[in-house]
């Protein structure tokens, strides 16, 4: 997983097949399909924390976990 800023170095990193962790100003700047918002995160409830999520693994899943569940690319609002 790598951290990116902005939407073009996100597009480049998913061509790459590489999963991100990218900042956004708002909720409505998610890529519908491609992103999901932290499940830690004030806007999405805090319905997980980091520990429990484990969206973010960083490189030890790539796209799928030992479940075959597909992990997301993960968008935070700036704060």
């Amino acid at each position: 997983m790598k951290s990116v800023e902005t939407i073009e170095q996100a597009f480049k990193s998913w061509a790459q097949g590489v999963r991100t962790f990218r900042t956004i100003d708002n909720v409505n700047q998610i890529v519908k399909g491609q992103e999901i918002l932290c499940p830690a995160s004030k806007e999405a409830g805090r319905v997980k924390t980091c520990a429990t999520c484990q969206l973010c693994s960083g490189s030890k899943y790539n796209k799928t976990n030992s479940k075959g569940v597909i992990k997301n690319n993960v968008a935070i609002v700036l704060h």
